[in-house]
C-alpha cells in the first residue's frame, strides 16, 4: 500500500486520539488523509465515527470487521436523524469511506450503494449576486476599509478587521476560489510583482492549482499584506485573524462565513449568502458574458462538467441573476490601495 503519511499532530491525530475505539483505525486514518482542509477531514471524520460509536454502543463493534456492515447496519443508524438532509450527508459521507475501503480492498463491498438515498427538498442554495449588489457590497467594504473613521481604544483593531474583510471577499469574488483554499493559501504562494500577477493553491482533490488575477486583485493582496502582514514569512497563510495576540492565527472558514453574513446584511442585501455564493457569483458572470462552460468548469476546478452548469443552471432561470454581464474586475474600485 506504499508509505504511509505522517499524521498533523494537532488536527488528524488529535482528533483519533481522543477517540481510543478508533486510533488504531487504520483504514479511517488514510481515508481522512486524502484531504488536505481540516474542515473536510474534520466533517467526514464526525459522521463517520458516529456510524461506528453507534453499533459499539449496541454492542458490536463494526470497526473490527468491515465485511460484516450490511444495509440493516446502515437504516438502523440513519433512523436517528429526523431531517433528509441530515441523512443525505451522513449516508454521503459513509459511503465515501466504503468505497475508500473497497478500493483498498479492506471490505469486499461498499453497501451503501443499495441503499436509496434520501430525497432532500427545500434545500437552501447560496444564492448568486447581481452587477448591482456585488457593486453594493464592494462600496460598503471599501467604505469601512478606507473611508469610515474609527474611534475609541479598539480603533486599530477595527480598522484592520474592516481592511481583512475587504480583502478577503474581493479575492473570493474576483477568483471563485474555494473558501478553504483561500484560508490555506500561503504568502510564497502569491505571485504579485508580475506583469500576469497569479496565486497558486491546492484544490479540494489536493492538486496543485495556479491561476491568472486581474492587477486589481492583486493590488488589494498586495496592500492588505503591506499593512497587516509586513512581518509574515513566506510559509505563513496569507490571510490571519485580527487579534491582540502576536501568534498569528490562519483565518478560518466559520470566520469567512460570517464575514459575508454580516457585511451583506450592513449593505442591505437580503439574499442566503455563504463564501460559495462568490463561486457562483462568478460563474454566473462569465457565462453570461458567454465564456463557454468548459473554461469555466477548469478556472473552478470541477471535476464534472455538470457541477459547473448547477451553477450556472439559476442564472438561466432567474432574471434578476441574469443581469451580470459586467468582467468581474470592473465592479471594483481599489484605487484607495495605491493612495
Amino acid at each position: 500500500m506504499g508509505a504511509s503519511r505522517s499524521l498533523p499532530s494537532n488536527a488528524l491525530g488529535g482528533w483519533l486520539h481522543t477517540h481510543s475505539a478508533l486510533e488504531q483505525f487504520e483504514p479511517l486514518t488514510h481515508f481522512l488523509l486524502q484531504f488536505q482542509s481540516d474542515h473536510t477531514r474534520r466533517n467526514y471524520f464526525a459522521d463517520i465515527e458516529h456510524f461506528f460509536a453507534f453499533w459499539n454502543e449496541n454492542g458490536t463493534n463494526l470497526a473490527q470487521s468491515l465485511n460484516q456492515i450490511n444495509e440493516k447496519h446502515i437504516l438502523l443508524w440513519l433512523e436517528q436523524f429526523k431531517q433528509s438532509s441530515t441523512r443525505a450527508r451522513k449516508l454521503a459521507s459513509l459511503s465515501s469511506f466504503m468505497k475508500f475501503c473497497e478500493s483498498r480492498r479492506w471490505t469486499e463491498h461498499n453497501p451503501c450503494v443499495l441503499i436509496k438515498r434520501p430525497s432532500v427538498t427545500n434545500r437552501k442554495t447560496s444564492q448568486a449576486l447581481s452587477e448591482e449588489e456585488v457593486e453594493c457590497l464592494m462600496h460598503h467594504l471599501h467604505f469601512r476599509a478606507f473611508d469610515f473613521v474609527y474611534s475609541g481604544s479598539h480603533a486599530t483593531r477595527q480598522k484592520g478587521t474592516a481592511l481583512l474583510r475587504f480583502s478577503v471577499l474581493h479575492t473570493l469574488f474576483t477568483v471563485g476560489m474555494r473558501v478553504d483554499e483561500l484560508c490555506e493559501m500561503r504568502i510564497c504562494d502569491l505571485d504579485l510583482a508580475s506583469e500576469s500577477p497569479k496565486l497558486r493553491f491546492v484544490t479540494k482533490g489536493g492538486d496543485e492549482h495556479t491561476t491568472l488575477i486581474s492587477s486589481s486583485c492583486a493590488e488589494v493582496i498586495q496592500f492588505y499584506l503591506s499593512e497587516m502582514r509586513s512581518h509574515a514569512e513566506a510559509n505563513d497563510t496569507v490571510f490571519i485573524r485580527v487579534q491582540d495576540s502576536r501568534k498569528p492565527v490562519k483565518l478560518s472558514q466559520t470566520s469567512v462565513f460570517q464575514m459575508i453574513r454580516s457585511a451583506a446584511t450592513e449593505a442591505g442585501i437580503n439574499k442566503t449568502l455563504s463564501p460559495h455564493s462568490a463561486r457562483a457569483t462568478v460563474a454566473t458572470v462569465l457565462h453570461r458574458s458567454g465564456v463557454p462552460l468548459g473554461f469555466i468548469q477548469r478556472l473552478l476546478n470541477h471535476k464534472q462538467i455538470t457541477t459547473t452548469a448547477k451553477y450556472v443552471k439559476k442564472a438561466n432561470e432567474r432574471s434578476e441573476s441574469a443581469a451580470l454581464k459586467a468582467p468581474v474586475a470592473s465592479w471594483l474600485t481599489t484605487d484607495k490601495t495605491s493612495d
